[in-house]
């Protein structure tokens, strides 16, 4: 089929609607003329259709009796709306625990971009302590996070600090996992938090049985979960999936480009189990 020497194609089918990822309404069964190749066809054709489908929408709203009070009556439906879901998230005050570990300044860094108001509780600088770790809580001061140095024993200074935040977040490493019984206390005597998240990376506790000695270090897991919920403390713990997530890219590096490659035993194995002892 031709039209004044040029051939005439059909946006018909599915195909050429995904290539081009064009809306599929006012396009099926539409010829145009293909006189410098087919892209460049499509993409004129389409944007001379949408330039007429927004003039003719222009002038249907203009005509309409009460077209433009509707649309103010939208806008400020949508304004209240926004206002409205503002009001009721509103922003939490929120203390963290291991803020300068790992995890940690990411969730206080997570913390302040969400505009919450964000308390780090830290250990007190002391001549061991790293220079990278007191640049990081300069670091925490200039984005406007409260530093309060103490130490878990502080029990009188965790209640009169947790009275004044929402929200509790422990990233505490392994060696003070066992240490967060004290912040619960603290928080059970303060009777104001909204929400505690205990240090809880990795597998879900309830649900595995281990092997020494690794099985001492999930009981003692165990016990802050069951402690919590003894306490009545609105609580969320959080299982990251330390398998897939940890080990396989932190000890085996499937991503990293390298030389050589280790193969362990004689190579002939259908699979390694790698059991780390520290």
């Amino acid at each position: 089929m031709e039209k004044n020497g040029f051939p005439v194609a059909f946006i018909d089918s599915e195909p050429i609607q995904k290539l081009f990822r064009f809306p599929e309404t006012k396009l099926h069964r539409q010829p145009f003329i293909k006189y410098k190749g087919l892209e460049e066809s499509l993409y004129i054709y389409i944007e001379r259709e949408r330039e007429r489908e927004r003039e003719r929408e222009q002038i249907r709203g203009d005509q309409c009796p009460g077209h433009k009070d509707r649309e103010r009556e939208r806008d400020r439906e949508r304004q209240r709306e926004r206002a409205e879901m503002e009001s009721s998230e509103g922003k939490c005050k929120i203390l963290i625990f291991g803020g300068s570990g790992y995890l940690g300044k990411y969730m206080v860094k997570a913390s302040i971009f969400l505009g919450h108001p964000t308390y780090v509780y830290s250990r007190p600088p002391t001549a061991k302590t790293s220079p990278s770790k007191i640049d990081l809580l300069h670091e925490f001061q200039a984005m406007g996070v409260s530093i309060i140095h103490g130490e878990l024993e502080e029990h009188e200074k965790l209640v009169r600090l947790i009275k004044q935040v929402d929200v509790v977040i422990s990233v505490l490493a392994y060696p003070q996992v066992f240490e967060q019984l004290k912040i619960i206390d603290a928080i059970k005597v303060a009777d104001n938090v909204k929400r505690f998240l205990p240090s809880d990376f990795g597998c879900e506790e309830d649900r595995v049985n281990p092997l020494p000695p690794f099985q001492q270090f999930l009981e003692k897991k165990r016990k802050i979960r069951r402690a919590t919920e003894e306490a009545g403390i609105p609580y969320t713990f959080v299982s990251a999936n330390c398998f897939a997530s940890y080990f396989v890219n932190y000890l085996l590096n499937p991503h990293e480009i390298r030389d050589n490659i280790n193969v362990y035993g004689s190579g002939k194995a259908n699979g390694i189990l790698i059991i780390v002892f520290s």
